[in-house]
């Protein structure tokens, strides 16, 4: 069985695709989050905070990690307890197990937006334009000096996206583009031609033009085929032949395949099988076939989705109690509360802890009405008395309304 792990504002939500049960959540506004083992990982979306939980415990305390600043962004490499994690433009490496931080990288002139890592490379992206390439192993080793293998600067807006897949990497950008990289070569750099640079348009193998500016990429097998979403509302789906992966620029061919009503920047991804495309916009998860883009069934989120991942059920959590949901038709007896003899009834005399003049006074002379008449002098002076302190009241309340509002 597949899990769907969905980021929003109101918390990381992990539900059944199939039957859209939500089976997990964690109260936690989160921009991202990752699973290592069977921990959850969830950087705060509005706090400098780091939350571990274990997937598998219905209650617990999590671990916490204070960080330097707000997170932006984080990614698993897959290699040990290591999580990345984008704090501005730095990319911050920590041990999960033990809460230390491994290195420290300033790479980027604009906080990091993306982070996408495997076995071998770790990719970097900024709303600067600019993605950083690192080689995982060094950055995990903290006896290394890690530095950026190279720096591509192709796109001329945003980025918005990155996927790596073994050997090649895919950007995408505000700038109506997609680029394809090889990163064989950097794999095949060895310590004696680490002297000699590596130029980007070696690397570089394609552009595929679109639309729109492109908000969201994710491939669907092994290599065999891309989507991708537009600002436009649009999304594309391309086959990744040969002719993708040689040199130059092609043109995505024009759609009719929408996510409607979308609310911000459209997210799109696969199921682990590649029979499902999922897209998220706003507070809306829609399930699509892959292979006729027909709608299949609609998730409503609790929050504003910002982000999205599927892993296999190998904790079993739909077969436990932590994954059984309630249905909404499960109707529940009302409890009710009948008076024995064990009840006590407790009674308390009313202490007067504050004095009102306003209060006193006319309370006095209500009672004073009540037993006998009221000489008119007194009467008079009485009004006086009351007309003089409900404008003193209307002052001070003034006064106070004052203090407030500053």
């Amino acid at each position: 069985m597949e899990l769907l792990f969905v980021n929003t504002d109101a918390g990381v939500h992990a539900y059944n695709p199939f039957n859209r049960l939500e089976c997990l959540k964690f109260s936690i506004p989160s921009n991202g989050s990752c699973i290592i083992d069977d921990e959850i990982i969830i950087i705060h979306a509005n706090k400098p905070l780091i939350y571990a939980y274990k997937l598998q415990r219905s209650i617990q305390t999590p671990k916490k990690f204070v960080l330097p600043g707000k997170p932006t962004a984080i990614s698993s490499p897959g290699i040990g307890k290591f999580v990345f994690v984008g704090i501005s433009g730095s990319l911050y490496v920590w041990h999960v197990t033990s809460g230390r931080c491994i290195h420290s990288l300033q790479c980027h002139f604009q906080e990091i937006n993306r982070i996408n890592s495997n076995e071998h490379f770790t990719a970097t992206a900024s709303p600067d334009g600019q993605v950083n390439i690192f080689e995982t192993h060094s950055l995990l080793d903290v006896n290394a000096r890690p530095k950026t293998l190279i720096k591509l600067n192709a796109h001329s807006l945003p980025i918005s996206d990155l996927f790596l897949e073994e050997d090649l990497l895919f950007t995408s950008s505000n700038d109506f583009t997609v680029k394809i990289w090889s990163l064989q070569e950097l794999k095949a750099k060895n310590e004696e031609s680490k002297e000699n640079k590596i130029k980007q348009s070696s690397l570089l193998l394609s552009t595929i033009d679109f639309p729109a500016a492109v908000t969201s990429i994710t491939l669907q097998g092994s290599l065999k085929t891309m989507f991708a979403s537009t600002s436009d509302g649009r999304l594309h789906k391309m086959d990744m032949s040969l002719k993708l992966l040689e040199r130059g620029a092609h043109k995505a061919e024009q759609t009719d395949w929408r996510h409607d009503a979308s609310k911000g920047d459209i997210f799109i991804g696969t199921s682990l099988d590649g029979l499902e495309c999922f897209t998220s916009s706003g507070n809306a998860l829609r399930i699509w076939t892959s292979d006729s883009g027909a709608l299949l069934r609609t998730i409503q989120l609790a929050g504003c989705c910002f982000s999205f991942y599927s892993k296999m059920d190998v904790w079993s959590l739909l077969k436990t109690d932590l994954g059984k949901v309630k249905s909404k038709s499960v109707s529940m007896e009302k409890i009710q509360h009948v008076p024995s003899k064990d009840d006590v009834l407790l009674k308390f005399e009313s202490v007067k802890k504050l004095s009102c003049p306003l209060l006193e006074l006319v309370s006095l002379r209500a009672n004073q009405l009540k037993s006998e008449k009221i000489p008119k002098k007194e009467e008079l002076e009485s009004e006086k008395e009351i007309k003089r302190l409900k404008k003193l009241n209307s002052e001070l309340y003034r006064q106070l309304a004052v203090k407030v509002l500053e």
